[in-house]
């Protein structure tokens, strides 16, 4: 059975992401397609100790890949931008 915690998946370090971090102490993150707002603040408070000020999602969805053979069924993701504290940050290991 998942965790609420299982749906976080990986943090996203892109230049945009590193402006975001600089000026506004934003934090975008990979997570679970079927996560909600309150799902992905109660799994970044439980996993870092942080309770994010905001929580802001943006949703992308891939288009199907056709092969000789078959159709790829697309790998629908969520991104989530967490906006913290001033003063905490995220301990990535």
């Amino acid at each position: 059975m998942k965790t609420i915690v299982d749906g976080l998946i990986q943090p996203i370090v892109t230049e945009k992401s590193a402006r975001l971090e600089k000026k506004h102490n934003d934090v975008a993150v990979l997570v679970d397609g079927k996560m909600n707002k309150t799902q992905i603040s109660k799994a970044v408070q439980e996993v870092f100790g942080i309770k994010p000020l905001s929580v802001r999602i943006v949703n992308f969805r891939r288009k199907e890949k056709k092969t000789k053979f078959s159709v790829i069924a697309p790998q629908n993701f969520k991104k989530a931008y967490l906006r913290l504290p001033e003063g905490k940050r995220l301990e990535l290991k």
